[in-house]
């Protein structure tokens, strides 16, 4: 059973707080009632924070001083240009949540965060994307530490208005902002960045934990073995110590081996490195698996959505929150969409396929075209026949000879090998008798996801959205096709 399957069933009922089949919003947040933040603080942040967006932004930070007030919450690392399109889907997806709720509940007020992970310094993963599956484009600038403070050198002379916000002199998180701004121009979607002196000021008993007590270390191992009793594969290699050294030109590793603590390769003494997080937790940074606990402990947060890579690490961690007590949310899948364009629809529809013929593998379509002039599935169960016999055939031999078992079992290879070299043949002649609407398909489905790729994770919103101007109608195209997702999670 993969992931998926797992996760909405209840083998899985121990690593999370509440269940993503039909969800108990109520239930969720009275239980999120159960937990302080710094309510106060975390409102004066996102002001500052926010300060320059819409005031329908602002509005909503408003409803943080009213204690019937939460937050769904997802976030991404800031990739140029937005990166892939699951980036905007992730966005949508809290957004649209939120909305719903709202209607469900009207006592309550739900708010779309987006948490900026400013703090990454793996430069690599954001300073590209995708305008086609041929062609990616890269920032050429060098980047020095948190990818968030990187001041852009130069103004990218690109054809692509996703670009455009990336001028010279202002902050990577500035021109990620004012371009989500631009696509999400009318949403109330709230963004926070955890690399704020302020909230790591909160945050100080848990960094203090972590460097001493090394609580995640020995949570998250006692943990891992569960989920590979499941078969799940470990998303996240847990550290003794889970943070990162932060300044301006680097974030290196805090780390300890062998009874000593270092920062990078270099070895520290303890008591500085406790000073330096007392009088300075801007400099202290959680990576990938401490984050969640710090974004949680802020935030009055009902749901964090993320994709199936970060599900698997977040399964990894309900143990280490439950020890910080901290409040575990529920967590979600993201949306996640195939964008066919009309053109490519109407075409498909005047072969006779649907749009979802094209998300098939090659192999599938293969079949599928060929059993048009000859019935694969007939011969595939001729040869599930031939199987039956030589099994029945091996029983009735059995207390004759072991050897006639062991050579009716070398035939049935055999026969398997010929079987599929077979239906190849057919396929192939098939293909050569109507070349035309094989390759049409092919080439249909190479501009929609070519073997090997995946659309939302490839392309980038410029693939479809050739302006501003059209932004408002894709946009509203991806509202409509979500409200099935969403209808998933809110519907009893």
């Amino acid at each position: 059973m993969n992931l998926q399957n797992l996760f909405f069933s209840t083998e899985l009922s121990s690593l999370v707080s509440f269940s993503p089949v039909k969800p108990d919003w109520k239930k969720i947040i009275l239980k999120r009632k159960e937990f302080p933040f710094s309510r106060n603080v975390l409102y004066e942040r996102l002001k500052i924070q926010n300060v320059d967006r819409s005031s329908k932004v602002q509005t909503q930070i408003e409803l943080l001083l009213q204690p019937n007030t939460f937050t769904i919450t997802t976030g991404h690392q800031l990739c140029w240009g937005t990166g892939p399109l699951y980036v905007i889907y992730k966005a949508l997806s809290v957004i649209e949540l939120c909305k719903k709720l709202k209607t469900m509940y009207s006592e309550f007020h739900f708010l779309p965060v987006f948490w900026l992970a400013t703090e990454d310094h793996d430069y690599q993963e954001v300073n590209h994307f995708y305008s086609d599956y041929q062609n990616q484009w890269v920032y050429k600038g060098q980047f020095k530490g948190a990818v968030g403070r990187h001041i852009i050198e130069y103004t990218p002379n690109l054809p692509f208005w996703t670009i455009q916000p990336y001028q010279k002199n202002i902050s990577w998180k500035s021109a990620f902002i004012r371009l989500m701004d631009e696509i999400f121009y009318d949403e109330p979607l709230i963004f926070i960045d955890g690399d704020d002196h302020e909230l790591k000021k909160l945050f100080i008993p848990f960094f203090l934990k972590e460097i001493t007590e090394k609580k995640t270390f020995y949570n998250v191992q006692q943990t891992n073995p569960k989920l590979q009793e499941k078969g799940i594969r470990i998303q996240w290699n847990v550290l003794p110590i889970n943070l990162f050294y932060l300044t301006n030109e680097d974030r290196q590793k805090i780390d300890f081996k062998n009874g000593k603590y270092f920062v990078g390769n270099q070895e520290v003494n303890l008591e500085w490195l406790l000073n330096e997080v007392q009088n300075h937790p801007e400099r202290v940074s959680p990576n990938a698996g401490f984050r969640p606990l710090y974004q949680e402990f802020l935030l009055p947060n009902l749901c964090y959505v993320g994709g199936w890579s970060e599900i698997r690490y977040w399964l990894q961690l309900k143990a280490n929150f439950e020890d910080y007590h901290v409040f575990f949310p529920l967590l979600l899948p993201r949306f996640s969409f195939v964008y066919i364009p009309p053109d490519i629809t109407q075409k498909l529809g005047e072969l006779g396929f649907s749009p979802d013929f094209l998300l098939k593998t090659l192999k599938d379509i293969q079949r599928t075209l060929a059993n048009r002039f000859y019935d694969l599935e007939k011969l595939k169960k001729k040869s599930e026949f031939f199987d039956e016999n030589i099994i029945e055939i091996q029983k009735e031999v059995k207390n004759l000879s072991e050897t006639l078992v062991y050579s009716l079992e070398s035939q049935k290879v055999r026969w398997h090998h010929f079987y599929k070299n077979l239906e190849k043949k057919i396929i192939k002649t098939i293909q050569n008798k109507d070349p035309k609407l094989f390759f049409e398909i092919y080439r249909l489905k190479d501009i929609v996801q070519p073997e090997g790729f995946i659309q939302e994770r490839t392309l980038n919103i410029v693939s479809f959205v050739k302006s501003k101007e059209e932004v408002v109608d894709f946009m509203q195209y991806l509202r409509e096709q979500i409200q099935t997702w969403v209808e998933k999670f809110t519907a009893y």
